[in-house]
C-alpha cells in the first residue's frame, strides 16, 4: 500500500488553531503570578506581552512560511 503525501490548503490555519490553545494556555500559567500582582496599565502591558509571546511561540510551532 502507498502513502500519497500532499499539500494541504490551510495547512498553517490548522496548525496555528491548533497550537494556539495549548500555548496559550501555557503562556497564561507562566505569567499567571505576574498577572494577579499587577494592576491599571502595568496589568494592560503584561496583557500585550503575553500576546507577543503566544504569537512568537506558535510562530515556532506552525511557521507562516512552511509547507503543510
Amino acid at each position: 500500500m502507498s502513502k500519497n503525501h500532499r499539500f494541504v490548503h490551510d495547512g498553517h490555519e490548522r496548525a496555528y488553531n491548533a497550537a494556539e490553545e495549548i500555548v496559550r494556555l501555557e503562556v497564561y500559567a507562566e505569567f499567571a503570578e505576574q498577572i494577579e500582582h499587577s494592576s491599571g496599565f502595568s496589568k494592560l502591558r503584561l496583557k500585550g506581552q503575553i500576546e507577543r509571546e503566544i504569537k512568537r511561540r506558535i510562530r515556532q510551532v506552525a511557521p507562516p512560511d512552511a509547507l503543510y
